[in-house]
């Protein structure tokens, strides 16, 4: 019996480990990392981070970092303002934070939301507020800090994972649409996507208004020819 249990742990010995898929999560507030090994470590304590996304090359987590307020009549929460922060995956490494609006800028509004870092984790997509019915898509470059704002009227995003469009983006963007009436046409706001390179050069249009987004870019990402 004794064999037999020393030969199972040494067989045990010469398995693979089981590696879990590493992630980003926000807990009650906060940035967690899991790891391959499936532990769990929590990178930020404040409570007011969201949106934590895991860079591609699974080193570092960018976040948006909120401030809240509540409005005297409602008393409703609300976000005030957020910045863009990241935190490295490597243990006791601190938050650093990586854009924010300057506050005596009255062009802009200050809520900075949905970053994602690019596919060669050299830089990072966020959206910011534009309009009242949709917002603009920013770039920000890591080595020097700079952000510049690719996409007006944007609403929603996401970069292509794979396949000869690997790295470009589908963008969800207000538009305005013609529709027949009667004897003549009517004009409303619609939102399409459209596919745009990772500089924000537009390309075409490649789905109407009512599309997933999701859907979109597992479909541009699996094939070759799109």
């Amino acid at each position: 019996m004794d064999a037999c249990l020393q030969r199972l742990f040494q067989v045990g010995l010469l398995l693979p480990a089981v590696l879990f898929a590493q992630k980003a999560e926000i807990v009650g507030g906060n940035v967690v990392f899991v790891d391959s090994q499936g532990l769990r470590h929590q990178k930020t304590k404040l409570g007011m981070d969201a949106e934590a996304n895991l860079a591609p090359d699974n080193t570092f987590i960018v976040f948006a970092r909120q401030a809240h307020t509540f409005t005297p009549d409602t008393h409703v929460r609300v976000i005030k303002e957020s910045e863009i922060w990241m935190v490295s995956t490597t243990e006791g490494s601190e938050p650093q934070r990586l854009y924010s609006r300057p506050s005596a800028d009255p062009e802009w509004k200050h809520v900075l939301t949905s970053p994602k870092v690019s596919l060669d984790s050299k830089s990072v997509y966020f959206m910011s507020d534009f309009s009242v019915t949709s917002g603009a898509l920013w770039r920000l470059d890591l080595p020097t800090r700079r952000a510049k704002m690719l996409i007006a009227g944007a609403v929603d995003y996401g970069i292509i994972p794979s396949g000869s469009r690997r790295g470009q983006l589908i963008v969800q963007q207000r538009s305005s649409c013609t529709e027949p009436l009667g004897e003549g046409n009517f004009s409303h706001a619609c939102y399409p996507y459209f596919l745009f390179t990772s500089e924000g050069r537009s390309v075409r249009h490649v789905a109407d208004d009512g599309s997933d987004l999701s859907a979109l870019l597992h479909q541009y990402g699996e094939s070759p020819d799109k």
